[in-house]
């Protein structure tokens, strides 16, 4: 789970203090190993993963493969509910 934000962006600090701070995301987060990276000394990934605005989550697979994404200080539901969605998209498929 990468979190790709800016010291300068007020949405990213808004998606820290409404969302990431929260207990049951950060028990969602359990499922994931979260990164945040600051666009403006990384732009390689910036350009790697066509960030186009701040804060961009990207969900990863272990080898790179994005399988998710949330653009936007978004509601905690919102961002709940793409960990979820994402968590079991990752999960290995039962016989």
């Amino acid at each position: 789970m990468v979190d790709v934000s800016t010291e300068w962006c007020s949405a990213c600090k808004r998606l820290d203090e409404t969302v990431f701070s929260r207990p049951d995301i950060a028990r969602a987060s359990g499922d994931f190993v979260p990164v945040r990276v600051d666009g403006d000394k990384r732009p390689d990934l910036v350009k790697r993963f066509s960030v186009s605005g701040y804060p961009t989550v990207i969900f990863l697979r272990p080898g790179g493969e994005e399988i998710g994404r949330v653009r936007g200080a978004v509601p905690y539901q919102v961002m709940l509910e793409a960990m979820e969605q994402t968590a079991r998209k990752a999960a290995p498929s039962k016989p």
